[in-house]
């Protein structure tokens, strides 16, 4: 099997995973891990497709997955925010006032909202990249994928202990950007660049728990009784730390 039918292939599995994850969820599954399954089957596919949002077609599909990631953000937000609060010594008098959030009405509501653009998406996707040949994927994915690895790699090596939040947070979402962007166009690539996806997966795991502690201070601080402060002011110090090592660890790779 050539590589353009490989492709294809795994941009089917990928929107068949969005569509299975997307009726487990309206059928109320229990799988905690349900809502995140489906956002990074959602992340994937469309990093599969971005070279190529040039297309009508495929940029209609992109922007669809596109509000279905942005309307779940908050709800995964609540989720893993939460369950990082519970980590912390001294949470508890904290988390018992907190008043769980009416999720499953909310989930509802977002799943109805996006059912029209998730039906059938598999045929869809197949339909929206059939013109694209073999020279085209190549090419537009090695120049996407180049372009990303560029921008990121300035903005890693920018980054300091000092550096404000907001400029770790911009980092996280460019690495994980390159991370699925390469992952989904591997096929396409030099032997090099098709590992870089998960070579970056350490650099978006710190970046991203770095994120979730933030995440947690501007919501809740302000309730913090002082020794819940001194916890997770020692865990924003350790999550830096390891952030800052995984993204020179990165950079090292990137400067090959």
């Amino acid at each position: 099997m050539n590589r353009l039918r490989r492709w294809q292939r795994r941009l089917r599995r990928d929107a068949l995973a969005i569509e299975a994850a997307y009726a487990a969820l309206q059928a109320g599954s229990d799988d905690p891990e349900a809502l995140h399954t489906l956002r990074v089957a959602v992340r994937g596919l469309r990093a599969s497709l971005a070279p190529f949002a040039a297309r009508p077609d495929i940029a209609i599909i992109r922007a669809e997955l596109g509000a279905l990631a942005h309307d779940t953000n908050v709800l995964r937000d609540d989720e893993v925010v939460l369950a990082l609060l519970a980590t912390l010594p001294g949470s508890g008098a904290l988390l018992a006032t907190l008043t769980p959030a009416a999720e499953q009405t909310t989930l509802v509501t977002v799943l109805t909202l996006h059912g029209t653009a998730i039906d059938t998406l598999h045929l869809r996707v197949l339909q929206a990249v059939d013109a694209l040949d073999q020279t085209r994927l190549e090419a537009g994915s090695r120049l996407a994928t180049r372009r990303a690895r560029r921008k990121m790699h300035r903005t890693l090596e920018q980054l300091t202990p000092a550096t404000p939040a907001s400029q770790w947070h911009a980092a996280r979402l460019l690495v994980k950007k390159a991370r699925y962007l390469h992952d989904g166009q591997a096929l396409w690539l030099d032997k090099r660049w098709q590992r870089f996806g998960p070579q970056c997966k350490p650099a978006q795991e710190a970046l991203g728990h770095l994120h979730d502690l933030d995440v947690l201070h501007q919501r809740y601080g302000g309730q913090f009784d002082p020794a819940l402060a001194e916890a997770w002011q020692a865990a924003r110090h350790h999550g830096l730390a390891n952030a800052d090592a995984a993204v020179w660890a990165l950079a090292r790779v990137l400067k090959g």
